[in-house]
């Protein structure tokens, strides 16, 4: 498919929950958590609605987690969020920072998903754009 045109990068909707932002774009959302907070299954439950709502339930997508800031989540709770979405492809990780790559591959063991780490958003988009269509 090769480099993500800019054109792919415009987001089509943006909602500030309170976990943090999501900017969707057609078939990708990156998803910036705020700092400091804990992500449980109840506290992200919004978050999959909205995804719910924007996909329509059916358009298959990536979820990209940019990892800006420092917060926890309870692992556990990606089987029964995964299953309020369904039209999750694949799951990446970016962080700049190497310890925190590191660790969110320990995340791999909860994620029954496609699921890749990346120092940068450029290549979690081009990674999300061949998942994509090797999907379709």
């Amino acid at each position: 498919m090769g480099k993500t045109s800019s054109i792919d990068k415009v987001p089509i909707a943006e909602h500030e929950l309170e976990i943090g932002r999501m900017t969707f774009y057609p078939n990708i959302i990156v998803g910036e958590v705020g700092e400091g907070m804990h992500i449980t299954f109840e506290s992200a439950t919004i978050a999959a609605q909205v995804i719910a709502q924007t996909y329509k339930g059916t358009i298959p997508f990536v979820y990209i987690s940019n990892r800006v800031n420092s917060y926890s989540m309870d692992p556990v709770a990606y089987k029964e969020l995964f299953s309020l979405v369904p039209n999750l492809l694949g799951f990446a990780v970016v962080s700049e920072s190497k310890r925190r790559r590191m660790l969110s591959n320990l995340e791999r063991m909860f994620v029954k998903k496609p699921m890749r780490v990346f120092s940068s958003m450029d290549e979690a988009f081009d990674w999300a754009h061949k998942l994509l269509e090797s999907k379709n």
